[in-house]
């Protein structure tokens, strides 16, 4: 039982119109925030695959909804995902009906750009 969280997956629905800067924010809030409470919990470490716990170790999504529970539409981003250290924003394509691709970029170029809490600027530098 040591040593199995590998991966740590969360989907969570943001009922507001965002734009893509707003969006890396929030992604990011939560994941420096994660990353940093799973790494200061002693009683879990025994159970993560490897510590220090980083961002290889999440998949996170935020999925932007107005209140039909349908996908926002642009110029709101429709969701922004993390996995394998990479950052993806989708807009919602009613002609093809699905999520389309509409910017990737790496984890730490991401984290460059956002505007963090000062709480969470702290705790990513603790890391």
């Amino acid at each position: 039982m040591m040593n199995n969280v590998k991966l740590i997956s969360l989907h969570f629905y943001y009922y507001q119109s965002t734009s893509i800067e707003k969006a890396r924010n929030i992604l990011l809030d939560i994941t420096t925030k994660l990353i940093s409470d799973f790494n200061s919990d002693e009683k879990i470490r025994p159970f993560l695959a490897n510590y220090p716990f980083n961002e290889t170790n999440l998949d996170i999504a935020i999925t932007f909804l107005n209140k039909d529970n349908d996908y926002q539409s642009h110029p709101s981003i429709s969701t922004v995902s993390t996995r394998n250290s990479k950052v993806y924003y989708y807009n919602y394509s009613p002609e093809k009906d699905r999520l389309v691709s509409i910017l990737e970029e790496p984890y730490a170029e991401a984290l460059q750009k956002a505007v963090l809490t000062e709480c969470e600027l702290n705790s990513s530098k603790a890391i």
